[in-house]
């Protein structure tokens, strides 16, 4: 078979695979919401497989994979209430001037969507500000600035659906599915005064990440269809996967009955 019939063929399975996840998240209402979204983050690994090879771990692959290779606009920015919550936990005082920038962001208490969040860049320059070194001393929370954006955040999604079958937070499934875009949605914690009393004191908020299953399903589908012209315009070969792989190391596969190596 020719090389480029075997990229045909290998495009066309992957669009097959994305027919049926498409159908699969119709089924009774959406019966199978979080089935679905792993079938679509598959999908998107197989497809950062085939751009960065062995070459990088699954995370970096997957992380590449929205910010260079599909460029989603919000990949390389911090979220802003993850922050937050890491300064809230770490009081130390050299955090002082990013928790300020932080807090007046949150203080308009206006946002749904994620356009409270920050490009890592600019949030990087908050912790060196006045020649502060707190980025350095931000390693001691166990935390990088980087795993605080969204494509780490994302990939981080990605692992607890395909490790525990379930999201975060408290959303459930039918609440989620109203949503379209990344958003948060805010949690306010209050205790009432006294006994006699039902006024209540606000005490706390917090905010949920949600990446919703249209979303996940826009990012898988971008990914595929910009394949065929990316495997084009750097020349990309392909190669069949074996047919006979009976051994899960590909070193022990070497020398196999498979009638493809006669």
């Amino acid at each position: 078979m020719k090389h480029e019939d075997l990229i045909a063929e290998h495009l066309e399975d992957l669009n097959k695979q994305l027919r049926l996840t498409e159908e699969l998240y119709s089924i009774d209402d959406h019966k199978y919401y979080y089935h679905t979204l792993i079938a679509y983050f598959g999908l998107m690994d197989v497809v950062a497989d085939v751009i960065y090879g062995s070459v990088f771990s699954n995370k970096e692959r997957f992380m590449r994979l929205i910010t260079e290779y599909n460029t989603w606009s919000f990949a390389s920015y911090v979220s802003i209430p993850h922050l937050y919550q890491l300064l809230r936990l770490y009081p130390f005082p050299e955090f002082s001037f990013v928790r300020s920038k932080v807090q007046n962001i949150l203080s308009e208490d206006t946002f749904t969507d994620l356009s409270c969040d920050v490009p890592v860049g600019e949030v990087g320059s908050w912790f060196t500000h006045n020649g502060s070194r707190s980025r350095d001393l931000l390693a001691k929370t166990g935390l990088r600035l980087e795993d605080l954006t969204h494509a780490a955040l994302l990939y981080r999604f990605r692992n607890r659906l395909v490790h525990s079958m379930r999201g975060f937070g408290y959303i459930t499934e039918p609440k989620v599915l109203q949503f379209n875009e990344p958003c948060y949605f805010g949690f306010s914690f209050s205790r009432t005064e006294s006994e006699e009393s039902n006024a209540r004191e606000l005490v706390g908020r917090s905010y949920q990440l949600i990446y919703p299953a249209p979303f996940i399903a826009k990012l898988s589908t971008d990914c595929i269809n910009k394949l065929p012209q990316h495997m084009k315009d750097f020349k990309m070969s392909y190669q069949r996967p074996r047919t006979f792989d009976f051994y899960f190391y590909e070193q022990l596969n070497t020398g196999s009955n498979d009638p493809f190596d006669q």
